[in-house]
């Protein structure tokens, strides 16, 4: 909608409205101004020194075209022996739906939860460079060996601290090197059309029945501190080591939290 002659724009309205002007070769007109969403991860990332100055956000995505890349041109047997076990290792995707998937979808579940892990046993936090190894899906730990945690307590801080408590891993024959920690943005508490976010990969210990951030403070590099009283998803699911990305992770457990002030 033209509203005055060229260059004769009204005071531009404050910070924060809804519209603003800007001119045209036709005059100046009004338009609609389209804010940034608050509750996806690109508005809470930040960018980190473990990611090269890149942020999570960033990652996530180069990360997925490295994957999908390889499984394009990488090494035959892997591709091979994947597509072999696609049909049949079926898993739990994450609205808790268990199928069967193609080799593709296979490989991309495993490859995706553990892409933090690094070079075990070296285990923790480790990011690496962006290809992807030699190993191929192992079918001999089927997902019906790897439990569904089942959370009795959990928290979340401002600071990026965090505990959860399971009560089924301590004494299973499950094989579980690790946790990938998983958190939704501000605004997501449902599985529906749920949005997950992996914000750290915590190494298994003594007790599998016990886990938290051990100090590491990785998640503060890579995320902005959520306001405190904010509810949101936290949970994790347990996965191999990168030595047997093949390995199916367990399906996702969560539960709802409130943040804590730290």
């Amino acid at each position: 909608m033209v509203i005055c002659p060229p260059n004769a724009a009204p005071v531009q309205p404050p910070d924060g409205s809804g519209w603003y002007y800007r001119n045209t070769a036709f005059g100046t007109v009004v338009q609609g101004r389209s804010h940034a969403t608050r509750n996806g991860l690109k508005a809470w990332s930040k960018p980190c020194s473990m990611l090269g100055g890149q942020t999570l956000y960033q990652y996530n995505k180069r990360y997925l075209r490295a994957a999908a890349n390889f499984w394009r041109t990488g090494y035959p047997a892997t591709v091979g022996y994947t597509d072999a076990n696609g049909a049949g290792s079926p898993f739990t995707n994450l609205n808790g739906v268990k199928g069967t998937h193609n080799g593709f979808e296979l490989f991309m579940h495993c490859r995706c939860c553990t892409r933090f892990s690094g070079n075990f046993p070296a285990f923790g936090w480790h990011y690496f460079a962006l290809t992807m190894g030699t190993q191929a899906f192992q079918p001999t730990v089927p997902e019906t060996d790897q439990p569904t945690p089942m959370i009795t307590s959990a928290y979340l801080k401002t600071d990026w601290t965090w505990g959860i408590t399971v009560s089924n891993w301590q004494g299973s024959t499950i094989d579980i090197a690790g946790a990938a920690i998983l958190v939704t943005t501000p605004g997501w508490q449902s599985r529906k059309r749920l949005i997950l976010n992996q914000v750290d990969l915590a190494p298994a210990g003594s007790d599998l029945n016990t886990w938290s951030d051990g100090g590491r403070g990785v998640a503060a590099c890579l995320m902005r501190p959520y306001p405190a009283n904010t509810p949101v998803l936290l949970g994790l699911r347990g996965v191999s080591s990168y030595a047997y990305n093949g390995i199916l992770p367990t399906p996702i457990a969560l539960a709802s939290v409130t943040v804590q002030q730290a």
